[in-house]
């Protein structure tokens, strides 16, 4: 009889525990203990959650799913959304950089003591009232990370408040790529100072697949070269970059060639634009983001020959 108790008690105690670990999931990863009471979590349903290992209380009234992202606790601590570094990071966006501190967006009025670990970015609009959605969600143009709702521009904009521009335009690329912001809304941008904004707007291309394709971009067209990103070739595809119009560069990316497949497709692509007349060139992660200056000159090096072949044969 004892046993049959002790199990009911076990059962009664998981159930309330896994209530509790619902609501949180519900409310992004993470909750403060006045969103719980509010949905209807008692407080003995945390305790038993935290009892069986179900949920955490990392922090003075913060609740969370195991494992969570310390940053989203500490942003769900002042009831604000995560923004700039922090949230491109959970969104999976490209950062060349990365920061171990929360990046939140505060009202400038606040007069919450924000701790340690934290990095405000103060706006004047209102964003208390924002409704709460899924940290793991890959998001659209208008929906949030984490605790409170932030529109992916103002996230970009707050880069230009941490990150050098080039870090940001890397960002910029990805977003524009995924269609979750439009090339107009730069415009919007009032944390980042005006001389980037423009810079951003004439050097920004929603075209771009990768970090490396950005980077590689910049660096030849800083060294003087027409560059034209995703180039369609008739029985080839996409080609990465093609520079003073008689160049393919094609990028290979860290992950790059993980199966015998990518492999021998990226060899038939190299010969079918060899007899298309326009020569080939490739270049890792590690070429273009820790050697870009030998990456530059080479493709400069050999544009310069091609070029000298081409009038040579007429």
């Amino acid at each position: 009889m004892r046993l049959v108790t002790q199990r009911s008690q076990f059962l009664c105690a998981a159930t309330l525990g896994v209530g509790a670990l619902m609501e949180v999931r519900r409310l992004g990863g993470a909750a403060t203990l006045g969103d719980l009471l509010a949905r209807g979590v008692s407080r003995r349903a945390l305790g038993k959650g935290i009892a069986l290992g179900q949920i955490e209380r990392p922090l003075r009234g913060v609740y969370c799913v195991p494992g969570t992202d310390l940053r989203l606790v500490r942003a769900t601590r002042l009831n604000a959304p995560l923004t700039c570094v922090s949230a491109c990071e959970l969104l999976g966006l490209p950062l060349l950089n990365t920061d171990a501190r929360a990046h939140v967006a505060v009202r400038r009025s606040t007069s919450v003591s924000l701790g340690a670990g934290v990095r405000p970015h103060y706006v004047s609009e209102d964003i208390s009232g924002l409704p709460i959605n899924r940290v793991q969600r890959r998001l659209s143009r208008t929906d949030a990370v984490g605790g409170r709702r932030l529109p992916v521009w103002r996230i970009v904009d707050h880069l230009g408040a941490c990150v050098p521009h080039l870090d940001q335009l890397v960002v910029l690329d990805a977003v524009l790529n995924r269609k979750w912001m439009s090339l107009g809304e730069v415009n919007r941008f009032t944390c980042t100072p005006p001389a980037r904004v423009h810079w951003l707007r004439e050097h920004a291309d929603a075209r771009a697949q990768s970090v490396i394709e950005t980077l590689s971009r910049f660096a030849l067209g800083e060294a003087g070269l027409e560059v034209e990103s995703q180039v369609l070739v008739e029985g080839v595809g996409h080609v990465d970059l093609v520079v003073d119009g008689v160049l393919a560069v094609e990028l290979d990316g860290r992950d790059h060639h993980s199966d015998e497949r990518a492999f021998y497709e990226d060899r038939r692509r190299d010969r079918e634009l060899a007899l298309r007349g326009m020569a080939v060139m490739r270049f890792t992660y590690r070429d273009v983001r820790y050697r870009t200056d030998q990456m530059v000159a080479e493709v400069r090096a050999m544009c310069q020959l091609l070029t000298t072949r081409g009038l040579e044969r007429r």
